[in-house]
């Protein structure tokens, strides 16, 4: 696989930082993106909660909200430690819609803009086989945390220990997908960290 170097995340990370700056007439519109679900692989499992959160000026502020349960129909195709994780249980998503009612307005919201998300691979992997067409761009803030911040993990709860951010309601889409609009905004607004890894 291919990795890319420090000097070439910086240069993104510069980039973006330069157009936050910028009074763009038509700044990117960045989704940011978090996927709880049954399986790690989208053959078998589903979508069982989503938070999309859209800025059209590069993170300074959030245009739109999408955020749901989706009550799976194939529970029986469930790993039981993904759902140990996402803290899945019936009576939570009772009410929730189930996905078919909900794929064209996520593949719509999707469809134009980047798509940024704490291992931005896994998400692009379940959206683009359970979503109808949907942007190829992606930015992943894991490798801005890899790259530039002193972690022997780059995870999202160790993000939020060395901010000292809330871990409450981590693995539920909103929260994660908060946390990785924030440290987004953390990169391009804040002072470049010693790029570094313990």
């Amino acid at each position: 696989m291919m990795q890319m170097s420090a000097d070439v995340v910086q240069n993104q990370i510069l980039w973006c930082k330069q157009r936050y700056d910028m009074d763009l007439q038509n700044p990117r519109t960045i989704h940011f993106v978090d996927l709880e679900t049954t399986h790690l692989d989208p053959v078998h499992g589903e979508i069982i909660d989503i938070c999309i959160l859209t800025s059209k000026d590069w993170g300074k502020t959030l245009d739109n909200i999408y955020c749901t349960k989706i009550k799976p129909v194939h529970i029986e195709t469930a790993d039981p430690a993904s759902l140990n994780v996402n803290g899945y249980n019936e009576s939570d998503w009772a009410d929730a819609p189930v996905w078919a009612d909900v794929v064209a307005e996520v593949s719509q919201i999707l469809s134009d803009g980047i798509v940024c998300a704490h291992n931005v691979l896994f998400e692009m992997k379940w959206l683009t086989h359970h979503c109808y067409r949907i942007t190829h761009r992606h930015m992943c803030t894991q490798t801005l945390a890899y790259t530039f911040l002193p972690l022997r993990s780059p995870s999202l709860s160790a993000i939020r220990d060395y901010y000292k951010w809330s871990h409450d309601d981590a693995h539920t889409a909103y929260a994660d997908a908060y946390d990785c609009y924030l440290f987004f905004v953390t990169c391009i607004t804040d002072p470049l960290p010693d790029v570094g890894v313990l």
